[in-house]
């Protein structure tokens, strides 16, 4: 009993240090070749100039669905697919308002969305469970 609270504990911790840590990866990338004024000789090879915010977005979404939304849902002992929905709607809150105000209008319906699954997910989970004879 005690194994199944600590990773219910887990699960959110889970959550959002893996989120953090996404995000200080995609920052690592985006900031390896800043500089201010004219490109610094040597800084970075061309390829890696040219492309390292595409590297560094598809890093970052990669990193977002492996950590902050397969983990806790790995880790869930129980309501597995309400923690991957709710997880997936959680990241997808916070990586949108991370951007600008107006994503708001973007997150909030995505953030609904994902409760309602969750809800249907729970309810029919719950339905079935007692009412199967």
């Amino acid at each position: 009993m005690k194994a199944r609270a600590l990773r219910w504990v887990a699960v959110p911790l889970a959550l959002v240090a893996s989120y953090y840590l996404a995000f200080f990866l995609f920052l690592q990338i985006i900031l390896s070749c800043f500089h201010l004024g004219s490109r610094p000789e040597g800084l970075c090879s061309d390829w890696w100039y040219e492309n390292y915010s595409w590297v560094g977005a598809a890093a970052f979404g990669i990193a977002l669905f492996l950590g902050p939304v397969l983990l806790p849902v790995v880790l869930a002992p129980r309501f597995k697919g309400i923690v991957g929905v709710l997880a997936l709607g959680a990241v997808v809150l916070h990586t949108v308002s991370e951007f600008d105000f107006w994503a708001w209008s973007v997150a909030i319906p995505i953030v609904a969305v994902s409760t309602a699954m969750a809800g249907t997910i729970f309810r029919n989970r719950v339905f079935r469970r007692h009412h199967v004879a």
